[in-house]
């Protein structure tokens, strides 16, 4: 499953996610156009999608963080693991 929004005919941001169950996975994480960095678009972006998430039953939320990205996941609650960042119940 994938998401795009489109701000005048451009993609804003791209997100690739997959559900297993009660696991979701935001794979090669959440890529903002830098065009449209630094305004709020992944923090809106990862707020629906894991309110969207909670409301599907999704118990366990993961994905690989980038440097510049680490920072927006902490403030939400991930925490780092071996590979990847995991938000917990």
């Amino acid at each position: 499953m994938g998401n795009n929004f489109y701000c005048k005919q451009r993609a804003a941001y791209e997100v690739r996610i997959s559900l297993v169950g009660s696991e979701m996975c935001i794979r090669e994480s959440l890529n903002t156009a830098p065009q449209y960095r630094r305004q709020g678009v992944a923090t809106r972006i990862l707020t629906r999608l894991v309110e969207d998430a909670h409301r599907r039953g999704v118990t366990a939320i993961s994905l690989e963080a980038t440097a510049m990205g680490r920072p927006l996941y902490e403030k939400f609650g991930f925490v780092p693991m071996e590979h990847e960042m995991e938000l917990p119940e």
